[in-house]
């Protein structure tokens, strides 16, 4: 398949673009009759207004000689004065959705704009295709807000430039672990995880006695931190190691329908020159009996694959970080 580029546009090419928006948006607007938003009934002129707005750039999306659709890049700033870049909208024509098309738009203008601190955009509530879609990105939900329009609502979204977009290890769901067909669409709890690599060769695992489950070490991503901010954290307070290298493995999707629970857990493969091991355990942590220590890789394998798992999240905790596992071995040439 030939790359998408985006190739800017200028003022006569206002037609073009009202066009491929009407196509590209139409069948929004018969789902959701929202008249007084809908991109398709947007008037040429309003196109032609942002065509000439300094603070705005609009693209044309395309892929050989085919014009595939369109995306619109607001240069802002942040509350705090930081360069940021809005996108309102983006957009593939009916025949070429479904291709990743609008990914690699996305991941296009992150490189055409460095500068940017934040990324930002919004989408549909109902619309869970876009809405993964833009989670995959490392954008995480900030607010929703309801409209007028009965079923439907509008969900923001930010992303901060430390966040690089991974490629996807694992999605888990019920069916795959439980047999089941629940889905869940809650916004997803984002998370931080690593295969620490020590300075003998051997991995840092941690094990919770109260659970009888050995995992790599991990945690969730507090408030406007960084993933990668958040991984040199969870590092140091479960094992005590500072983070010398950080090497982006993907992903893993788990869609806990059960639970109505969604996570996305970024895992980093880690090294260290810490020997030694000191987390700062949580006095929860503490009480569950949660310790820390190195292993080979065998062992380290062994140990978080072998367990069987009746209840649900053990299923989940432990599949996730086997996935990971997995993914790692296959790149090292070791499974």
């Amino acid at each position: 398949m030939e790359e998408v580029r985006l190739v800017r546009a200028g003022i006569s090419d206002a037609e073009t673009l009202h066009r491929m928006k009407h196509t590209a948006f139409w069948p929004l607007y018969q789902r959701y009759h929202d008249d007084a938003t809908s991109p398709a009934l947007e008037l040429l002129s309003k196109v032609k207004a942002q065509l000439e707005h300094p603070a705005t750039d609009w693209y044309i999306l395309r892929r050989g000689d085919s014009d595939v659709g369109g995306m619109r890049i607001v240069r802002e700033r942040t509350e705090d004065g930081l360069p940021c870049c809005r996108i309102s909208p983006l957009f593939v024509l009916p025949e070429y959705q479904g291709q990743g098309l609008a990914q690699a738009a996305i991941t296009a203008a992150f490189s055409l704009y460095p500068e940017a601190a934040q990324w930002r955009l919004s989408t549909i509530l109902q619309e869970h295709g876009n809405c993964r879609l833009y989670e995959k990105l490392c954008f995480r939900r900030t607010m929703t807000e309801p409209t007028a329009y009965p079923g439907m609502d509008i969900v923001w979204y930010t992303r901060l430039r430390e966040d690089v977009p991974m490629r996807r290890i694992a999605r888990l769901t019920d069916r795959e672990l439980l047999g089941t067909e629940a889905i869940s669409h809650a916004a997803p709890r984002l998370t931080a995880r690593a295969i620490v690599r020590g300075p003998q060769g051997l991995y840092a695992v941690t094990h919770t006695e109260g659970f009888g489950i050995y995992m790599l070490p991990g945690g969730g991503v507090d408030g406007d931190e960084s993933i990668l901010t958040a991984l040199h954290r969870e590092v140091r307070e479960e094992t005590g190691c500072r983070i010398e290298s950080a090497v982006p493995l993907g992903y893993v999707e788990e869609n806990r329908g059960h639970a109505d629970y969604t996570q996305l857990s970024y895992y980093f493969v880690v090294t260290t020159q810490d020997a030694e091991l000191r987390p700062e355990l949580t006095a929860l942590e503490a009480a569950h009996g949660t310790t820390v220590q190195w292993m080979t890789l065998e062992d380290m394998w062994q140990s978080i694959s072998t367990p069987v798992f009746e209840r649900p999240q053990g299923k989940f905790l432990q599949a996730r970080d086997v996935a990971a596992l997995r993914a790692y071995m296959e790149e090292e040439g070791l499974k």
